[in-house]
Formats: structure tokens, sequence, C-alpha cells
């Protein structure tokens, strides 16, 4: 890792290339070190978990993150963490994301997409969201609210950079996350249009086959986190990639792996499960153009089945065993204390649990289906009581 270069890497072929910005802390807004008149015009103030959202996000593309072709070769990351962040170990990047060093950030993702339309894009953003279309979002940048600069000069519209990417040449799938409120400002009914944010041309001509925008909430709605723990939508959207969006092969994919489709079926209801236990309401929205079935994330090596029984007396006298799909023992009769674990290979097994002759308990089977590099948590009630 190389400052804000987390990956940079010299690759032949198919590659994977990610941006990640993260903003809490705001310079020219109510809180900031240089809080402007612009700044207090939008009634918002300092965030505290944009950061720590983006720095997540970035460690899982650094250590677990498989691309489909290739390898990622770069991953950059700027942040701007708040205090919250910086205490449980969310560094402010060398260059902190403001409009001159996220111009770059972009401009240079973009070329190094541009080299082969088999490369992979991925752009995650977070921070302050407003919406001033019907499509995208504008994501607010550290140097929001500059004076003697137009309205939305600090700031990224997601929308324009979808359009811009969409041309020919560049890569041909590519993954959008976008983490932040999607609200229309009071402010913005002052003016008929907005000049400024941070875009891409867009030249006529399609070439990308798959540009699916995750947006962690719908428009005119609230994006929520937790602080120094993070948004609601990373919290959810890493749970998802660790094991419930993952698809088997199929006609489609040879191999086990996190698609949009998967994806997506997953997160919802994982978002929404989230957001009941917080007392919010918050549902993610699939945007951009998902056009032809893309998968983000392979996923491959042994899988994980572990078995708790329930209720705890029963623990210290039944036994599991593990059968494949063909009704061959892959292990034998295991005490259930403490649980039993086994690695596997990917595939569909029979759990089966055995209690003693004459016990009140009752023996319990289940059909699971291991996913690999994942950890299947197998609960078996066996009931009764003796």
């Amino acid at each position: 890792m190389s400052g804000d270069h987390w990956v940079d890497a010299a690759v032949e072929g198919p590659a994977s290339h990610a941006l990640v910005v993260g903003v809490s802390s705001y310079l020219h807004l109510p809180g900031g070190d240089d809080p402007s008149e612009v700044g207090e015009g939008f009634a918002l103030g300092q965030l505290s978990c944009a950061a720590v959202s983006a720095h997540r996000v970035a460690r899982w593309l650094q250590g677990t993150y498989r691309p489909p072709v290739g390898q990622l070769a770069s991953l950059h990351v700027l942040l701007a963490p708040s205090p919250a962040e910086v205490a449980v170990g969310v560094a402010p990047s060398d260059q902190l994301p403001d409009r001159s060093a996220v111009e770059d950030a972009l401009f240079a993702w973009k070329a190094r997409c541009d080299a082969d339309p088999a490369h992979t894009g991925i752009l995650y953003l977070a921070g302050h969201g407003v919406q001033l279309t019907r499509d995208g979002g504008v994501l607010l940048l550290h140097d929001f609210g500059r004076p003697n600069r137009n309205l939305f000069h600090g700031a990224v519209d997601l929308g324009a950079v979808l359009d811009g990417m969409a041309r020919p040449g560049t890569a041909s799938t590519q993954f959008y996350f976008f983490d932040a409120c999607r609200q229309r400002p009071a402010v913005a009914r002052r003016y008929d249009r907005f000049e400024g944010a941070l875009g891409f041309d867009a030249p006529a001509g399609r070439g990308a086959a798959s540009q699916p925008a995750f947006f962690s909430t719908a428009e005119d709605t609230v994006s929520y986190g937790q602080a120094a723990t993070g948004t609601l939508f990373v919290q959810s959207l890493l749970e998802c990639l660790d094991g419930p969006a993952v698809h088997p092969p199929d006609d489609t994919f040879d191999g086990f792996g996190v698609r949009v489709g998967s994806l997506w079926e997953a997160l919802h209801p994982a978002m929404a499960r989230r957001a009941a236990e917080v007392g919010v309401v918050q549902e993610p929205v699939l945007g951009g153009v998902p056009g032809a079935p893309a998968m983000l994330h392979r996923v491959d090596g042994a899988a994980t089945v572990q078995v708790n029984v329930a209720p705890d007396p029963a623990r210290g006298v039944c036994t599991a065993s593990l059968r494949d799909a063909e009704d061959l023992e892959v292990h034998g009769a295991t005490p259930c204390e403490p649980d039993p674990s086994w690695d596997v290979r990917e595939g569909i097994y029979r759990v089966v649990v055995d209690v003693p002759a004459g016990s009140a308990w009752v023996g319990r089977s289940r059909i699971v289906t291991a996913t690999p590099g994942t950890t299947l948590r197998v609960a078996a009630d066996v009931g009764g009581g003796g």
C-alpha cells in the first residue's frame, strides 16, 4: 500500500480498477474548519460514518475481493474522516477528497478503465448527497461550499459519470455504489439549472454492456448510519457479499459468485432488517443500466459447515454427521458438544443429528448448500426435554 493508492499493480490483460471516496468531514459546512455562507445555506452538518464505510469497502476490496477475470490492479482511496472515525482507526488520506483530488482520481480511474474493454470498473461514493434530477445523485465533496464558485463545484454528479462511462471502448462491466441521501435541498428552488458538478462528457454511442448502480436509498429519502460503525447500506452490503448474495454455477457462469441479480435479491431484505432494528425505513434502489449479466465477485475455496444443537441439555448426548448429495458419508458421527465444524467443498449436503435410543429428543435432518468461502451455521432443534 502506497499512500492513497492501496493497490497499484502492473497487470497484463483484463483487470479490475476501483475508486473509493468517503467524506464525513466538510470544510465549509457548519462545524467545519472554515464554514461559509454557502455551506451554511444547506442546513447540513458534519457526518460520522461515511469515511468509515468507505474504509470498510476498501478493506474488503483489498483483502477479500476476487474479480471474475484477472485481478484487482488498482485501488485508489480518498477519505475525510470525522474525529470519531479517526479514533477507530480511519486515517485521512494524504489528499483529502476535495474537488481537485477527486477530479484527478476520477479521470485517472477513467483512463485505466479505457485501456481495455475487458476491464471492470468499480466506484463507491459515500458522504452527503442531494438529488437534482430524476436519475443518479450528487455527492458533496470535502470542499463543498467554497466561496466564489458555482454552487456544486465541490460535488460529483454520478449521473454524468454514468453517462460518460457508457461510451464505446471503455470497461464493458462497471459497478457503482452511491451511499448517500438523495433529497432535493430547499436552496435548489432558487435556481433554474446548475453548472459545475464533476462528471464526464457523454459521447455518442454506447459501449458498456453493464452499468448497475446500487443506491443506498430511494429518491427524496434519507440514508442512515451508525456513528464510527458504518452506514446501514455498507453494513448490509458487506454482509451480503460474505455469503447471502453468492449464486451457484449455472449456464451463465461456471463458478460460484456474487452477481448483480443475486446481490440485489440479498441486499433489499438485509437492509430492511437492519433499518427495522434501528427504527427507521430505508430501501435501496438498483439503477444505472444493469444490462448484460455480470459477476462482481468470484467465490472459491472451501466452505465451513457448523452445527448448533438446541436445547443445551441435548448437546451432550447427540451426535451429528454429514452426508453428500449422493448420501455418502463425508464426516461420521461427531459429538455435538462442542459444536461440530467441518471444512468441505462446495455442494449440497445433508446434516443428520442422531439422538440416543429411548431418549425424549427427536433426531433431525437438514439439507444445506455450502458455497465456497462461507461459513454455514446450521441450527438443529431436537425438541423435547429429557
